[in-house]
């Protein structure tokens, strides 16, 4: 995927890392987390969330997903185990505002499946 973005979008600075060890000083415009941070352990969901939303510029957009419900599993599809995990929604929204971030979206985007996709603001200074 970071292949494919260097190819549209040349001049940005683009970053492959583990989401939950990942630190960076730096603060971007954008920071997309799509369909990475229901992999996490439960317990490093609100901290992950965080470290993002710090990640953004006053006015940064930040992109992501999440089941948005409580939920710890592990299934097994094509003879690969995955695990899944998530908060509440009400969580995520409120983990946002305290990171002074503004919710503009929040969607079951693949209804009835567990899956919402989210795009925040972050607060101007």
């Amino acid at each position: 995927m970071i292949r494919e973005a260097a190819k549209n979008a040349p001049d940005a600075r683009l970053v492959c890392a583990d989401i939950a060890a990942w630190e960076d000083p730096n603060q971007y415009d954008i920071v997309v987390a799509w369909d990475s941070t229901v992999h996490l352990p439960k317990q490093q969901q609100i901290p992950t969330l965080r470290k993002l939303c710090r990640l953004l510029r006053p006015g940064g957009v930040l992109l992501f997903t999440a089941l948005g419900v409580e939920m710890e599993v592990s299934i097994e599809r094509d003879g690969h185990a995955f695990y899944y995990a998530s908060v509440a929604a009400s969580t995520i929204l409120e983990t946002l505002h305290d990171e002074q971030c503004q919710t503009v979206l929040l969607e079951r985007d693949q209804f009835p499946e567990n899956h919402v996709a989210v795009i925040a603001l972050r607060n101007d200074a």
